[in-house]
């Protein structure tokens, strides 16, 4: 009897949730509006880019080379000591993974730079080495899995009418880099061509002779 009101409510609950448009993290429930996208992130065939296009692919995107947008995605591991073992405990210490993450558009363009963090402690126990090295690597992969997942977080509120957006944007300010980039080399070579008109014409005569 306790077992079948446990799986009402249980049941209750994740219909209300469902309702309610929450979704659990990881259960691939999340879509994306952007559906096509190439990705690059560090090694080529590492755990953090294989997991990611998995993540993507679940999330409705085509992950293909080809693609309008690229994502590109650099990884950095950092740590940092807590507190210092004592006769109880080892050493804290807080591991911290942090995501460079940037959106191209049309012409290489950036549309999005911007970084996300994850962190977690382990204990580090001078007397097991060997414990040490599975609790380290087990909470990078937590740690590269909750990456990815904010990740997915921070994509799936980017809409493609905000990237367009922000294509004409970055196009704009390229327009603006490009004629200011002309009219400041259009007004050297007018300075030049002044400076050149108050030279005598006698002495330019003489150094290209000079030249010959």
């Amino acid at each position: 009897m306790k077992r079948l009101i446990t799986y009402v409510l249980v049941s209750f609950i994740t219909l209300m949730l469902s309702a309610c448009g929450f979704h659990l993290r990881g259960t691939g429930s999340e879509k994306l509006t952007i559906k096509d996208m190439s990705v690059k992130a560090g090694d080529t065939y590492g755990t953090l880019v294989k997991q990611l296009k998995e993540r993507l692919t679940e999330a409705g995107v085509k992950v293909h080379d080809d693609a309008i947008y690229k994502l590109n995605v650099t990884e950095s591991w950092d740590s940092r000591t807590l507190t210092y073992s004592n006769s109880i405990r080892g050493t804290e210490i807080e591991k911290i993974l942090t995501l460079h993450y940037q959106v191209y558009g049309s012409s290489s363009l950036l549309l999005v730079d911007n970084n996300i963090e994850a962190r977690d402690v382990y204990i580090y126990d001078t007397n097991n080495i060997v414990a040490n090295e599975r609790q380290e690597n087990a909470l990078d992969d937590r740690l590269t899995n909750e990456g990815i997942e904010l990740l997915i977080d921070r994509l799936q509120v980017i809409s493609t009418e905000q990237l367009d957006q922000l294509q004409q944007k970055a196009e704009q300010q390229l327009k603006l880099r490009q004629e200011a980039e002309k009219a400041q080399q259009k007004a050297l070579q007018e300075r030049q061509k002044s400076i050149l008109n108050t030279i005598p014409l006698e002495d330019i005569q003489k150094y290209n002779q000079q030249k010959d």
